[in-house]
């Protein structure tokens, strides 16, 4: 009894007090019609376009949003570029072979109105993921492919709370 009496008292005190999460203030700074473009890197190009999957992804599901294929037909214009992506060693076998890596990824994201004077905004977001070298170059591979692809996503859910920070930065 006296848990529940405990949440609906937060309920009706989150409720109460205003509070609205950060999708609502990402919602309102980015609306209407979104184009996205992706900077391609030759040396990352296979993270650029994941890049731009996964956030043209997040534009749909996270801000409800329009994507258009064409910049004039845009309200905002994210601009998004893999900034790097670094691999270090984190741990060794017996023999010395490197067995797990650490793979680091680095984006940029500009976002702005699409307006010749409106003003640009920048966020830095990066992730990591680990994953295990094997014997076969092959699996070594795919194991890195994987952490790229998952620190690119882990990097870019951060974009819409940082976004709905910038909000209220006007």
């Amino acid at each position: 009894m006296r848990k529940t009496s405990l949440i609906l008292f937060l309920l009706f005190f989150i409720v109460g007090c205003g509070y609205k999460p950060s999708s609502y203030y990402a919602k309102n700074e980015l609306n209407s019609n979104i184009y996205v473009n992706t900077k391609i890197d030759i040396k990352n190009s296979e993270g650029s376009v994941l890049a731009k999957e996964i956030i043209n992804n997040m534009v749909l599901d996270n801000l409800n949003a329009n994507i258009v294929n064409r910049r004039d037909l845009a309200d905002y214009i994210l601009d998004v570029f893999i900034k790097g992506v670094d691999t270090i060693s984190l741990q060794t076998d017996n023999e010395g072979y490197v067995s797990v890596k650490r793979v680091t990824v680095t984006i940029d994201v500009v976002y702005r109105k699409n307006i010749t004077h409106s003003q640009k905004r920048t966020i830095e977001v990066s992730s990591y993921d680990d994953y295990i070298v094997s014997d076969d170059s092959i699996v070594t591979e795919r194991n890195k492919r994987y952490a790229i692809t998952n620190a690119v996503s882990k990097a870019l859910d951060n974009i819409f709370l940082k976004i709905s920070i910038n909000s209220f930065k006007k």
